[in-house]
């Protein structure tokens, strides 16, 4: 990699050139680390996103779950979607456990506002 670049051929000491060369490598590191980190936000917003287009999450669904299983419907399959398959099933769980939280909240304001 660095064998035919002149300036790393123009540091004489092998100890320098170990030295820039670890260098390099702990910037290039930093940078892949720094990269990943805003893909991954980026994919944990597209999916978010695309839970809240999906019209068919509701609070009542994900409550039935727990009492019947609903994963053999082809219309639940998450999981196949392209933006699903880009994250950790960890961080999808994370992502649909905020999301349905944050539709049982609107769904309790929307009963208070009822009943007013």
């Amino acid at each position: 990699m660095f064998e035919n670049d002149e300036r790393f051929k123009a540091v004489e000491r092998a100890r320098d050139q170990e030295d820039l060369y670890e260098s390099y490598i702990v910037e290039l590191e930093r940078k892949e680390k720094e990269k990943a980190a805003e893909e991954r936000k980026q994919n944990i917003a597209e999916y978010r996103k695309f839970l809240e287009s999906c019209d068919f999450i509701k609070v009542s669904l994900v409550k039935g779950m727990c009492e019947q299983p609903v994963a053999e419907s082809s219309r639940y399959r998450l999981e196949d979607d392209e933006r699903c398959l880009r994250l950790e099933k960890l961080d999808r769980l994370l992502i649909f456990q905020d999301y349905i939280r944050d539709l049982e909240k609107e769904e309790e304001e929307q009963k208070k506002i009822q009943k007013v």
